[in-house]
């Protein structure tokens, strides 16, 4: 499945960033709109997350984006807010990307989550260690959330090659991706996207 995040603009103060990005796994391409947002507090109400979605969410999305996910409270406060807007069929993909939220991930990926997926710069930058081209800095975190994906039964999705003019390491990131598991991959820029088609087909 090939899915693009677009851009969407919900109001500056209920959502820190704004996500573009584009995930490529192995089925065939389509194209579909997904809502990322940065701010997951559980401190969030789930009225307050109701007029969020009410105000920024459209049915023809095909689902949420919550990164930074570490607790079910976050969960049980999005889903809710989902529910109360009608909104209850959109996919949930949930990024792992903090020192908790590895921790915590077999106790956290759970229906109705869809898919998770491993942001190795937050998660580095949180444990306050180093980005390295070798990765070695983040294999454990990426291997325990890729099998705590498939026991889940869900789908695991890779972290992002930032420097996207560096095909060389793109394709050696996505082949170690597969060999450890994951289902597809994070892509930045449309010219990884053939890449990953490439290998996960």
């Amino acid at each position: 499945e090939l899915s693009e995040m677009r851009t969407l603009d919900p109001p500056a103060a209920v959502a820190s960033s704004i996500v573009s990005a584009t995930i490529a796994a192995s089925a065939a391409p389509r194209s579909a709109a997904w809502y990322a947002t940065t701010e997951t507090s559980s401190c969030l109400a789930a009225r307050r997350w109701s007029a969020i979605f009410a105000s920024s969410l459209s049915p023809k999305l095909s689902g949420i984006v919550l990164p930074k996910y570490d607790s079910l409270d976050q969960l049980a406060q999005v889903y809710g807010a989902l529910k109360q807007q009608g909104l209850a069929h959109l996919a949930l993909i949930a990024g792992l990307e903090t020192a908790l939220g590895v921790m915590r991930v077999e106790q956290i990926l759970r229906a109705p989550i869809a898919a998770a997926y491993f942001g190795a710069e937050d998660f580095i930058a949180d444990m306050g260690g180093e980005r390295t081209e070798e990765g070695l800095e983040v294999l454990y975190a990426r291997s325990r959330v890729v099998l705590a994906a498939r026991v889940a039964g869900i789908q695991a999705l890779d972290q992002v090659v930032v420097n996207f003019h560096d095909d060389q390491r793109f394709v050696r990131e996505a082949t170690q991706a597969r060999q450890l598991g994951y289902t597809g991959k994070l892509c930045i820029h449309p010219a990884q996207v053939p890449l990953t088609q490439q290998v996960f087909s």
